[in-house]
Order: C-alpha cells, then structure tokens, then sequence
C-alpha cells in the first residue's frame, strides 16, 4: 500500500506478470513473483495512476548522479566465519536478518544517525580513489568516507590499500558510531529529528531528494538541509503538481503526511519566486463528514452483483448480506449527497477518503478530481463544490483476493504452472480456501477537510 517504500528500498525484484491467452479461463496464468500488474487482476482498472508516479518518481531518481554519503565494506570474512559451510552466499530479501544481522544492524545504524551509503565488496574496493577531499569508485561515484563495520578482517593487500587512501586524507570510520560518522559528514535533520526516508542525488543546478513519510505521524516542521542551496522546489509525483518551497534562513519548511511522498529539487542560485506562493501547511481548520446516506452499486465486477444497496453509513462490500459481492471482484461505485452554503462552497476543501481498499476514482458533481491508489488516500477537491446540493461519487476497486478464496474453497484448479505456482511469504505451497474476506471498498468515514 506505500510505494514509496518500494522505491526507498530500490529493490532489484523483477515485475514479472505471466502472459495469459484472452480467452483462457479467469484468473489465467498466474506466478508467485512479484507484482501482478495486467488486465487480469481488476486493479489494471486505476493502474495508470500508480505508472505515473513510477513515471515521475523515476525521472528524477534516475537523473543526476548519486551522492550517498559512505561506502561501506561488505564484511563478507565475517560472514563466513559464522557460516563456514556456505562460502557462497545467496543473499535474500527476506532472510538478510539471519544470513548477516551484524552487517544489517551496521545499516541500520548509519541510516539512523542520519546519512546513506553503498556497499563496496574488496575487489571493487581496489580500485576506489581519493581526490579533492572525496573517496571516487572506478564508476565515478563520490562518498566521503569508507565505513568498515565488524572485525574488519581483510586480506592484506586491501589493508594496504585502505592505508594508503587514509595516508592522502581519506575519511577511514571503524564501527558506525553516530559521532565518528558525523565527523566526516553532515546528516540529514529531516532523518535524524522526524524519521523520513531520503534518497538524495546530485545534478547541474543543485541537488534532489525523493522523502517519504513511512512513519504513522504527519511531519509539519522546517528543518536544514545537509547541502548548500539558494532555493527549492517541491514536485508531487502523485500529480505533477509543482510548487516553490518555503525557506527560513537555511531551513525549508517540510509538510508530508503519513504515507507521503514528495520530491525536493534544490538550486545552487536562487529562483526568484514569490514567496506568497509557497506550499502550505499541512494543518486544517474546517471539517465536514459526509453522513447522508449512500447507494452503492457495482461495475466491472466479477461473478455480477445485481443489487444495489442502501448504506445509512460507510462499510466495505465483502460485509453485505448478498454472497456475491461478498466474493465479488470488480469497481463498487458509492454515491452521497452534501449541502454547502455559500461560504462553505467558497473554502479550498480536499476530501479525504479515510480507509480505501484498494484505490479509488472520485467526481464531484460529475467533474474527476483523480485518483487516490496509495495513502493517505486525500484529494483536492479542485474548485468543483458549490453552494446548494453537491453530488460524489467515489468508484472504488478492490482486489482479487475474495474472488481467488472462493475458488479454492469450490476446489476450483485454477494453478497453471508445473512448478511452484503461488506460494506464501515463506515461500511454500499454499491454498486460500480458509481465508477469511478482506476488506473492499471504503472502510471508514468520508469527511470534507479545509481552512
């Protein structure tokens, strides 16, 4: 449900989704790997949303050249030594805990005191370089100082090596202790004080971050930077909106709520934009549920939903007594009703859609407003609501997982692969008869929030 995540994590996982024939039987051909983006699972419906994120997301991150702060040295000695017996190491995702937790808590600590780093094996680590204050890869990529974590057990000539790249001045940190890593590079306030995630990367003009808000608290603050800029500009990947960033002294005012993502793009020279335009707080005064009564009726879905229902207040579908839309795999299209008087409808108002499953189109008084397919789930609104009787309609798409349960619990041979299929997170065989339904539709209270 983050994607933002995702892309923090730059996983090296491949997108795999299986061809299937158009004629063969739902859910056609199916593998465990990865996401399962195709016009066979009904999120397809509002993928378009999630590949323009991708889309701007990517464009930066691969623009411009990376600007961690450290190298770190691979302890693969240490690693052995613990695991004599597999001297080739398959590195997992999910079991990097146990194959090396030293190595991962050395990560973990360097990313909590506030900066980011690579990881350089010894071979590769012979041919890094020092120049002008800065350790340089055969790549050409720059780090400020090469962290060895653990025993720091090498080969002598790598050593040597290291020895003579601190003889010239390079930055050599034994262990990761915030204040020795400190003293080699500036951190991060936005990770150190309010727990974001951060890429950042350099390029002509300044530099970039892609900043994601992973923690449960909205961050609201104005905090410095680790680098030297002029000015800055805010991108939402979400959108494409653009937006000049607010900046006391050497500080630039930050608002991501939980779940958020942003990109942050600063200037070695100043803009010159009007500071009036500059993004505003995340705070609001103003808000306004929608507690009228909804109908909601189905589109798209798979097996039919005839009816359509009443709704004296919000629930997700896999709850109504109708067995079909217990199971139902589609786009349930809720519909409401609000009066505004004219003061109200004059407000900049966003709605915010509270707990969606899974992503979900909205109009007001038939005009699109967008598409929220990740957290926190808020639109704005766009200048649509006005004074009198306001229609919305939130068309929201859930997942196939209901649908794939109920065939397991017919007994229904819907696996195509000779091999492993679809597997649980532990990666073995597994079958979803006895699941219980998972939330569809909307699952909480719909409000109106202003100033």
């Amino acid at each position: 449900r983050s994607v933002s995540a995702f892309l923090l994590n730059r996983s090296s996982d491949l997108a795999i989704t299986c061809y299937s024939p158009k004629n063969d039987p739902w859910p056609g051909w199916k593998f465990y790997a990865s996401i399962d983006m195709s016009p066979t699972n009904s999120i397809w419906r509002d993928a378009p949303y999630f590949m323009q994120y991708v889309e701007r997301c990517q464009s930066f991150l691969q623009w411009g050249q990376p600007d961690n702060d450290f190298l770190v040295y691979l302890p693969v000695r240490d690693m052995w030594k613990k695991q004599p017996e597999k001297l080739l190491m398959q590195f997992s995702i999910h079991a990097m805990g146990k194959l090396a937790p030293e190595f991962i808590q050395s990560i973990l600590d360097i990313e909590r005191a506030g900066f980011d780093c690579d990881y350089i094996s010894e071979r590769l680590l012979m041919n890094v370089s020092y120049k002008d204050g800065l350790l340089i890869t055969k790549g050409g990529t720059r780090y400020k100082g090469l962290v060895i974590p653990g025993s720091g057990e090498m080969p002598e000539n790598v050593k040597a090596h290291i020895e003579a790249l601190k003889a010239q001045g390079a930055q050599i940190i034994y262990g990761t202790k915030a204040a020795d890593l400190q003293a080699s590079a500036k951190p991060e306030p936005m990770k150190t004080e309010c727990g974001l995630k951060a890429i950042r990367r350099r390029n002509d003009t300044g530099y970039h971050y892609f900043i994601a808000n992973l923690s449960p608290n909205d961050i609201d603050d104005s905090l410095p930077l680790a680098v030297s800029f002029q000015d800055a500009t805010w991108f939402n990947p979400l959108n494409g909106d653009i937006m000049p960033a607010s900046i006391t002294n050497d500080s630039v005012d930050i608002h991501l709520r939980s779940g958020e993502s942003m990109i942050l793009q600063t200037y070695d020279n100043s803009l010159e934009v009007p500071r009036t335009t500059r993004n505003p707080r995340i705070a609001y005064t103003a808000s306004i549920p929608l507690t009228s009564p909804w109908t909601l009726s189905f589109t798209e879905e798979s097996p039919k939903v005839k009816n359509t229902f009443s709704l004296d207040t919000l629930k997700s579908w896999e709850t109504l007594d109708d067995d079909s839309a217990k199971v139902t795999m589609g786009t349930g299209i809720y519909t409401t009703h609000i009066k505004l008087s004219k003061a109200d409808a004059q407000k900049q108002w966003q709605i915010d859609l509270g707990d969606v499953r899974e992503s979900a189109r909205v109009y007001i008084n038939g005009r699109f407003i967008g598409c929220a397919w990740c957290v926190p789930f808020i639109l704005d609104c766009k200048n649509t609501l006005k004074k009198g009787n306001n229609e919305i309609r939130i068309e929201v798409t859930n997942l196939p997982a209901n649908r794939i349960a109920y065939l397991d619990h017919q007994g229904v041979k819907w696996r195509k692969m000779e091999e492993i299929n679809v597997v649980d997170i532990n990666y073995k065989r597994t079958t979803y008869e006895n699941w219980d339904p998972v939330p569809s539709g909307l699952n909480s209270q719909v409000r109106l929030i202003g100033k």
